[in-house]
């Protein structure tokens, strides 16, 4: 997300403890933080993430963009009402905790848009481009984009559809039903990533040598807010901070 940064927790007025009041006269506690926050995601080291990209540039011959961290995201924006409507619980969290420091087992790599190889890859990025010559205000380009596939503990998975399901029994309008992803990490991409709610399937056309790695810590993307409770923007009119719970 752009404008993303890890910031100390106090430098948005919060705190885990619901000790200190926030910028806009709160006492949060830490799953009230959550129903402020836009998606909840598990970090995951970066060092890693960057070899599988290295690795798929040189096979596909691409320079691919990053957001210059990588994580795991658990609950993501277009889910962010489980937040808000305070479906999590403290359960919920002490498992995806529980996570912490534990091998991240990736069972593939995938694209957006599904299935492409290498030369498949360059096509798609050509008409992508002669589209827009054709008619730039209508065909803008998407780009393709890399990402891992990750296989989360049963009971991880299981706390996550269970929010699913909550949220969709409490919203009356199956237009709005939220549907069941598969956690994934955004490895690069060529244009920007893409928040379209595809499924992310595994691309077997992509093969690469996959680095040990673990997961860190629990995190939730926040809004800044000044000492009026407005949020804070950057200058692409969408600045968030990542607050570490652990």
């Amino acid at each position: 997300m752009s404008g993303e940064k890890k910031i100390n927790p106090a430098d948005l007025g919060l705190n885990v403890s619901g000790k200190t009041e926030t910028n806009h006269e709160k006492q949060l506690s830490r799953l009230e933080i959550l129903r402020e926050a836009q998606a909840l995601s598990l970090d995951i080291p970066r060092e890693g993430i960057r070899e599988i990209k290295r690795q798929i540039e040189e096979k596909y011959g691409l320079s691919l963009k990053d957001r210059d961290e990588a994580h795991m995201t658990l609950i993501r924006t277009a889910q962010m009402r489980i937040l808000h409507d305070g479906l999590i619980t403290a359960e919920d969290l002490a498992t995806f905790d529980s996570c912490v420091n534990q091998p991240v087992e990736i069972v593939g790599v995938g694209t957006l848009p599904e299935g492409l190889d290498a030369a498949g890859v360059q096509t798609y990025l050509e008409q992508e481009r002669q589209a827009e010559l054709v008619n730039p205000k209508k065909n803008k380009p998407k780009g393709v984009v890399f990402f891992a596939v990750i296989r989360v503990p049963a009971e991880v998975q299981t706390r996550l559809d269970a929010l699913i399901d909550a949220f969709n029994a409490k919203e009356s309008n199956p237009k709005k039903h939220l549907p069941k992803t598969e956690p994934h990490v955004t490895i690069g991409f060529t244009l920007k990533d893409r928040f379209d709610g595809s499924k992310k399937a595994v691309n077997r056309n992509v093969v690469v040598d996959i680095p040990a790695m673990s997961f860190e810590a629990v995190a939730a993307q926040v809004t800044a807010r000044d000492d009026s409770g407005n949020r804070i923007m950057g200058a692409d009119g969408n600045e968030t901070y990542r607050y570490e719970f652990v």
